[in-house]
């Protein structure tokens, strides 16, 4: 990425190309965290969270 701004690049296919991989990278650790602590799929403002109990 930083060698397209460097090099003021207009590559619309290669910066596609860059952003696709970076985004199939972030999705597939995501996934990995998600399946090591055991939550559900999906984004954590749809998690339901337990009441809280009054002290």
């Amino acid at each position: 990425m930083e060698q397209f701004l460097r090099d003021g690049t207009r590559d619309p296919a290669a910066w596609r190309a860059l952003l696709e991989r970076h985004r199939n990278g972030r999705d597939g650790y995501y996934a990995a965290v998600r399946d090591d602590l055991a939550l559900p799929p999906g984004l954590a403002v749809r998690w339901q969270l337990p009441p809280v109990r009054p002290s």
